[in-house]
């Protein structure tokens, strides 16, 4: 899933939402009232912004949901959950990805592969290359799924002829999945120490 957050252009994320993930941060500290004033309000943080969201979703789709990103930044994985919940709902692809990622991941959510694989499945069935691309692997795998390798290779190529890098990379390598996902196996089964 490394490649799942390279390719959704996280630069572009943190450039656009700086202020967003030092609002985060913030949200950690307690909201404070002395003679200045009111240090961290409530309604300048993250969790408040999820009131906001689904207004949001209509006016700047990508921007509303970079919230979620700069949760999972900050550590707030269950309201990234919640934020990547209500913009996958809206259709936002990339948040389809993040929930997939979560999932996988154990983070704000129970690890589970096959809530994981059904998200990479949603977004892969609306076209999405990078949905595409995630659910061939986890079919080629049988990660979250039966494993079934026609339909993997099918769910490849549709993300190669879109110009995913990756699915070219894997078509190339006559479909081994170790090519591109080199030690992620590896990593979920190694000792902790």
């Amino acid at each position: 899933m490394l490649k799942i957050i390279k390719k959704l252009g996280l630069v572009v994320f943190i450039a656009i939402n700086l202020q967003s993930i030092n609002l985060a941060h913030a949200e950690r500290a307690e909201t404070l009232l002395d003679d200045n004033g009111v240090t961290n309000p409530e309604e300048m943080s993250i969790k408040s912004y999820i009131y906001k969201l689904t207004p949001a979703l209509s006016r700047n789709q990508q921007s509303a949901c970079a919230w979620g990103y700069a949760a999972t930044i900050a550590g707030e994985y269950k309201t990234a959950v919640d934020i990547f919940r209500q913009c996958a709902n809206y259709g936002n692809q990339a948040s389809k990805i993040w929930m997939s990622y979560m999932y996988q991941n154990g983070l704000g959510v129970k690890k589970d592969a096959v809530k994981s694989t059904d998200w990479v499945r949603e977004s892969a069935q609306d076209g999405y290359s990078i949905g595409e691309f995630n659910y061939g692997l986890s079919l080629l795998k049988g990660y979250g799924v039966r494993r079934n390798v026609k339909a993997g290779k099918s769910f490849i190529d549709r993300a190669a002829k879109q110009g995913d890098v990756d699915a070219v990379i894997l078509q190339n390598s006559n479909y081994n999945p170790d090519v591109v996902t080199p030690d992620a196996d590896q990593a979920d089964n190694a000792p902790l120490f």
